[in-house]
């Protein structure tokens, strides 16, 4: 099933409010609840510097908090109203993007900050989707540097693009890629201009700004199938290391490169959680991978060995039993998304973990 929610939660709603702040606020959705401030993105540049955009359903507004110290405490900033995914090149300089609906379709525009968050402006008229086959819409992007960016695209059944800017956000052109209409699911970026773009059974990746796409998934050993196969999250270091996550008929799988993806190896794999959805390492020995369930895998050796415990939170009422997002700070802090915009905490590495962001998002939090 391809997650959504963060897109737009208006396209599952059915809305039975609860009392805002209690321990059961949420607003019911099929299939699993939402958060009444459902956390829609986390984004952090580096240890210290982060965003979280929030989706107030009771105030039917969005909110924009900003952390310079690792997440201890959050700042209030204005957003506008359909804020979605975020991406910061550097602590001034970031690009989001806000969604409309129009005549029963949803639309995306890129917006630009240079000042940290604290005020956007629209860097072109039109919407990302006015290049798009009808029935896509843009689900994520990354930047290399302050002008380039990348976005992909999705659709019903496998239907996807990927698209390129190079000022910056003021134009984009649609590119062309191995495989057309892909169920694109993942994306990362870094500065200098590699990009890699994943979905069922694809690992494309580009260093030339996207002129030649190299298919790197035909070399990931031993093989996989190409039938069962999906990737959602990658996290590569600028030296060539990197991991890529999903999963493979009912096992999640974990896999490795030490050159930039010339070569891919199976190094994990787990029926525990049959679904990794995303990666993140605090340094170059230390990651965590989260997916289906509260059991999180970490590893300390740079991914040649990976463990699990069952320290996740356990979801509550009809919240769902997945996570979508882990991020991992040098200093032993982190944070999980669950399905649903829940969001949770740790302080010591991913031992223990507690509510995060979850009420008065329109006040400094902390």
């Amino acid at each position: 099933m391809r997650e959504l929610w963060s897109i737009s939660v208006g396209l599952l709603i059915f809305i039975s409010l609860l009392p805002a702040c209690g321990p059961g606020s949420q607003i019911e959705l099929q299939p699993y609840a939402v958060n009444l401030y459902e956390v829609d993105d986390i984004f952090f540049l580096g240890s210290q510097h982060g965003w979280i955009v929030l989706q107030d359903h009771k105030r039917g507004r969005s909110g924009l908090l900003r952390t310079d110290n690792e997440g201890r405490t959050w700042t209030k900033l204005d957003a506008p109203d359909g804020l979605g995914q975020t991406y910061f090149f550097n602590p001034q300089v970031g690009w989001a993007v806000r969604r409309t609906k129009s005549h029963n379709k949803y639309f995306s525009y890129l917006l630009q900050t240079r000042d940290g968050g604290a005020t956007w402006k629209q860097t072109m008229a039109e919407p990302l989707e006015e290049k798009l086959p009808s029935g896509e819409f843009v689900v994520g992007m990354a930047f290399s540097d302050d002008n380039l960016g990348w976005f992909f695209s999705s659709g019903a059944g496998p239907a996807g693009s990927v698209l390129v800017t190079r000022d910056s956000g003021k134009s984009v052109q649609v590119l062309s890629t191995p495989k057309e209409d892909r169920d694109y699911r993942g994306i990362f970026a870094l500065p200098n201009r590699r990009v890699w773009i994943l979905g069922g059974t694809d690992i494309l990746s580009t260093d030339d700004l996207g002129k030649i796409w190299e298919q790197q998934f035909t070399w990931v050993q031993p093989q996989l199938n190409s039938l069962s196969t999906y990737l959602f999250s990658a996290r590569v270091f600028p030296d060539g290391r990197g991991w890529v996550v999903g999963q493979e008929i009912d096992k999640g799988i974990i896999l490795s490169t030490h050159d930039f993806g010339r070569h891919w190896n199976l190094v994990f794999e787990s029926p525990e959680s049959s679904n990794f959805k995303s990666v993140d390492f605090s340094d170059e020995n230390h990651g965590c991978a989260v997916g289906l369930f509260e059991r999180l895998f970490c590893t300390r050796d740079g991914g040649a060995t990976w463990t699990s415990r069952n320290v996740l939170p356990s979801p509550k009422g009809n919240q769902a039993n997945f996570f979508v997002k882990i991020v991992m700070l040098k200093s032993g802090r982190g944070f999980a998304l669950r399905a649903g915009g829940f969001l949770y905490e740790t302080e010591d590495g991913g031992q223990t973990w507690h509510d995060a962001v979850t009420c008065a998002p329109f006040s400094a939090h902390k």
